[in-house]
Order: structure tokens, then sequence, then C-alpha cells
């Protein structure tokens, strides 16, 4: 404490008490590991933000004072974890971006196949609509409406039973964190804006399809001879 208070640009040292220092370091040691291996904390005020250079100037300096003194110490900033946090929470947001975008693309592409297949089984229905006088437009509308329903009759089933999960999961019961890394993961519940979300989500997928049918149903309409 006497090495680290005298440093330069440390405004407050003060040694983190031994239930707390144990609670802080129990999801990386175990309960008891702090204390069997003699781990101390010491809470630091620095005169300026670690993310900043006189900050880093400060640690540099604290850490050159600690190990100049023979101590065995290690210097770790909210900054620094912090913006691992942020860093890895930008990799999860990208990682669940790139999901839904493959989600979408197989939607849209399943919709497609869906479509050339039907337009193909019912081909000498076409036939028939079209010698009656019935419009490209007209016939493409028939199978895009049916395949708008299943769209929307699979999104739904998943939005609930995707609520059902958030509902009746691990913690969904009780506001206590289900473990030590609780603090760390979102909170994972089913609230109105969450709600929403599942909601409008059946809605897009069925855009999705329907924009998709319509341009292969189009096509395949104009494949097929008159």
């Amino acid at each position: 404490l006497n090495v680290v208070r005298d440093a330069r640009g440390v405004l407050a040292a003060e040694p983190v008490p031994p239930e707390a220092s144990a609670a802080i370091l129990a999801p990386f040691f175990g309960d008891d590991g702090a204390e069997a291996l003699g781990l101390r904390l010491v809470d630091l005020t620095l005169a300026a933000p670690a993310d900043t250079e006189p900050g880093r100037a400060i640690l540099d300096n604290l850490d050159a004072a600690i190990r100049a003194a023979g101590l065995r110490g290690e210097i770790d900033s909210h900054a620094t974890q912090a913006a691992r946090l942020a860093k890895a929470a930008e990799s999860v947001q990208g990682l669940a971006a790139f999901a839904l975008a493959a989600i979408a693309a197989t939607c849209a592409l399943l919709t497609v196949l869906a479509c050339h297949t039907a337009l193909a089984a019912q081909a000498h229905v076409v036939d028939v609509l079209r010698m009656v006088g019935a419009r490209d437009g007209y016939i493409v509308r028939l199978f895009v409406r049916r395949l708008q329903f299943l769209t929307l009759l699979g999104g739904a089933l998943g939005a609930a039973i995707a609520a059902l999960a958030l509902a009746v999961g691990p913690g969904a019961a009780t506001s206590s964190p289900p473990s030590a890394l609780a603090p760390l993961l979102p909170e994972l519940s089913l609230n109105f804006e969450t709600a929403l979300r599942f909601a409008l989500a059946p809605l897009a997928l069925a855009l999705i399809a329907t924009f998709a049918a319509w341009a292969s149903g189009a096509l395949r309409l104009r494949s097929i001879e008159r």
C-alpha cells in the first residue's frame, strides 16, 4: 500500500475487504481459491482515466514501482475490462446479425423452391387458367397467398416456442442470478420489447416470402409456354 500510495498519479489506494475480495475473485478461483492463494485486491483512484494517454502512463509508472520494490502484483483497470466486454459483445452481435441474415436468406430460398415446385406440379392448372383468360399476375397471386399463410404459420409457431422458452427457462421465475457470472450475461426475460419482436418476426418472414414468391413465380410463368 505504501508503494502504491506514493506512486505518481495515484490519488487514493484502499485495500478491498477480504469478504469483498473473495466474492469478486470467486468466479475465477472458486469460493476459497482467493484465500488459499493469498490474493488481495487494492482499489486505486487515478489522477486521469485509465483509458487515456495520461492514465496509461500512470499505470505503467505504477507497475514499474511495484516491480522495483520487489513485490508481486497485477494492475487491471475497469477500462480494460470494459473494452474486452465491449469487443466480446460486438462479436456476439455480429454473429447474431449473421444468423438473422442466414435465416432470412433460407426463408427466401425455401420460398423460391416451394413456388417453383408448386408451379411445376400444377402446370396443367396454369394452362387451364390461362385458357379461360387468367393473367399471370392472378395466377402468381394464388400461389403467393398459400406461401404467405405457411410462412406466417411457421413463424408464429417458432415465435411461440421461443417465447415459451424464455417464460419458463432458467432464471425466469426468480430475480437472483443463476451463477456467479450472471452479471456478465444479458438478462433473458419475456418483456414487452421481446414480445413485440416475437410478434413482428412472423410478419417479417411473410414479407420476405411474399417478395421471393412473387419474383420467382413471375419468372417461372414466363418460362412456361402458353
